[in-house]
C-alpha cells in the first residue's frame, strides 16, 4: 500500500441475541480487507501483515467465543489463524485451553508443554495443572499451579487452584497456607474463601476458631526459616458465612 495512503481501521464488534454468535467486522479504507464467515459467525481473516492490533482483535475473538462456551468455534477460527500465523505462542495457549475445554486434555498438554519457557509460560504452567486435575494427579497438580504462582505471585487463581490442589493431595497445612495468600490478595473472592474454610475444617478446626483463623496472617510456609506471620501484612477481614460453605473448585482462566 502508498504510504502516502494509511489505512484507518474500523471495529464494530456486535453482539446479536439468543442463538446468534458476535458479529465481527473489520474495515480498511479505502479497500476492504477480506473475510472468513461461517453461518452466524464473520470475523476478519488474517491476510499480508496485518498490524499487531488487527492480530490481537482476531484473537480477542476467539477469546470471546471461548468465553460464551462455543470452544469448537473458536478451535475453527484457529484453524484459519494458524494458516497465516503458526506458532503465535497466545494463539497455542488459546488452542491448548480450548482443547481442555472440549474434553481433549491429551491434545492439550503437549501444546501446553511447548510454550514453557516463553511469554505464555504462567498461563501454559495453569493449565498443565489443569490437565493434571482432569486426570486426578493431585500431587502434580499442585506442582504445576505452585509453579505458575511463582511466575505470577499476585495471581489469585493460580494460587486459589495451587491451594484446591494440595488439600486434594492431603497436605492441608500447605494448602492453608496457600489460600491465605490467596485470600489476602482478594478478600472478597468466594472461592479462595470457601476453600480455605474447607481447608481449616480438614484440619479439625472448629467454627470459632475458622472465623479466626480465616482473619489471621498466614502461617510460615513449611521449611522456610525465620518466615514467621510478622513477615505479613495483617490479613484483611474476611465475611465467613453462617452455613456450610460452597463446594471447593478450581478456578478456570477464561477469555485472556
Amino acid at each position: 500500500m502508498n504510504q502516502a495512503k494509511k489505512a484507518s481501521v474500523g471495529v464494530a464488534l456486535l453482539l446479536a441475541g439468543c442463538s446468534s454468535l458476535p458479529s465481527i467486522k473489520l474495515v480498511e479504507e479505502p479497500a476492504p480487507r477480506p473475510f472468513v464467515q461461517t453461518d452466524d459467525l464473520e470475523a476478519p481473516r488474517p491476510k499480508g501483515d496485518p498490524s499487531l492490533r488487527t492480530r490481537q482483535l482476531f484473537l480477542g475473538v476467539v477469546a470471546a467465543l471461548r468465553e460464551q462456551g462455543r470452544a469448537s468455534a473458536a478451535l475453527a477460527f484457529l484453524d484459519d489463524y494458524d494458516r497465516s500465523y503458526p506458532g503465535d505462542p497466545r494463539a497455542q495457549r488459546l488452542r491448548a485451553d480450548c482443547l481442555m475445554d472440549v474434553g481433549q486434555q491429551a491434545a492439550a498438554e503437549p501444546i501446553y508443554r511447548r510454550l514453557l519457557g516463553g511469554p505464555e509460560e504462567a498461563a501454559a504452567q495453569a493449565g498443565l495443572g489443569q490437565a493434571a486435575a482432569a486426570g486426578g494427579r493431585w500431587a502434580e497438580a499442585a506442582r504445576d499451579f505452585g509453579q505458575a504462582a511463582r511466575l505470577e505471585p499476585s495471581t489469585v487463581r493460580y494460587l486459589n487452584n495451587q491451594g484446591y490442589a494440595l488439600l486434594r493431595a492431603n497436605d492441608a497445612a500447605q494448602a492453608e497456607f496457600v489460600l491465605r495468600k490467596a485470600a489476602q490478595l482478594d478478600p472478597n473472592n468466594p472461592q479462595t474463601r470457601n476453600n480455605l474454610i474447607l481447608c481449616l475444617e480438614r484440619e479439625g478446626k472448629p467454627a470459632p476458631q475458622q472465623v479466626a483463623a480465616v482473619n489471621a496472617p498466614p502461617p510460615p510456609a513449611a521449611g522456610a526459616a525465620g518466615l514467621g506471620a510478622g513477615g505479613f501484612s495483617p490479613a484483611p477481614v474476611i465475611a465467613v458465612p453462617a452455613g456450610p460453605p460452597a463446594p471447593a473448585h478450581l478456578t478456570v482462566s477464561r477469555g485472556e
